[in-house]
């Protein structure tokens, strides 16, 4: 059989379909928590399983982070920019230029927090000690650039149960949140 040119456009074409639609299928297993259920992060699943990502044009990846962080209200994926930058296998901060450069908005995170009101007087968020105890742990943090990125901050505690200390720190954050908009609310 000789190969005509239509059937290698065919299959050309047919191939860039597979192509185009691989970091959906990253999102799709990341929104199904296969990597999670693997003890595994986004990346290095797509390390171990898919064998790594593909390169994007500059143009496509940011259709690709405009379709991973709209919300789905609004036909997107609603992943935040640090998802879609583990299933683009790219920094958060190349997503943050890309949503830059397409004016896609972010929803901010506190815009639906109500806090239930709290006296001003109380020293903390709860008897359970969370305040002091974020304080014990964080002391450390006082030598970090104020330039430091989360990851950094995060990466640099050096605590005995990191999950059970990032909900306290929510919870005390939520707390000071309150704080900051009573403080408003006065002024």
């Amino acid at each position: 059989m000789t190969l005509t040119r239509a059937s290698a456009q065919e299959f050309s074409e047919s191939f860039g379909m597979i192509g185009a639609g691989w970091y959906r299928q990253i999102a799709w297993a990341k929104q199904q928590g296969i990597p999670d259920a693997l003890d595994l992060s986004t990346r290095e699943w797509v390390e171990r399983y898919v064998g790594g990502w593909a390169r994007l044009a500059i143009e496509d990846r940011r259709e690709a982070v405009k379709e991973l962080t709209t919300s789905e209200d609004d036909g997107g994926m609603g992943m935040s920019q640090r998802e879609a930058a583990d299933v683009l296998g790219v920094s958060a901060g190349t997503v943050a230029n890309d949503a830059a450069a397409l004016n896609v908005e972010q929803p901010d995170p506190l815009a639906e927090y109500e806090p239930e009101p709290m006296p001003l007087n109380v020293e903390q968020p709860d008897a359970s000690g969370d305040a002091d105890i974020l304080v014990t742990y964080m002391s450390g943090l006082t030598d970090m650039p104020r330039s430091a990125k989360p990851r950094d901050l995060a990466a640099s505690l050096n605590v005995p149960n990191r999950r059970a200390f990032a909900k306290r720190l929510l919870r005390v954050s939520r707390y000071l949140a309150a704080v900051a908009q009573e403080i408003e609310e006065e002024s």
